[in-house]
């Protein structure tokens, strides 16, 4: 199994959600809309860092935009609990 890249952002140590779906088998729209349904939730282990990709759209016309996060251990694993271990 790969490691996972840590990233750091103003000191502190955070995981691309990117790369926790990746890890997962899901797709990173569903790891950002499962943080979106519990803001509150991820909010309370520290502050919601997120970036936005630039994506080409098929075709070459136009650009779109993805978001994703940049999580801190705790939002890590709260995150790795709602989507992958919670049913």
């Amino acid at each position: 199994m790969a490691n996972i890249q840590l990233v750091s952002v103003n000191d502190e140590v955070r995981v691309d959600s990117k790369l926790i779906a990746e890890r997962g088998g899901i797709e990173n729209r569903s790891a950002v809309q499962t943080i979106t349904n519990y803001i509150d939730d991820f909010k309370e282990f520290g502050l919601i860092q997120f970036e936005m990709e630039t994506v080409k759209k098929i075709g070459g016309r136009g650009r779109k935009y993805k978001k994703y996060y940049l999580l801190q251990f705790m939002q890590v694993t709260d995150l790795v609990l709602r989507q992958f271990m919670v049913k």
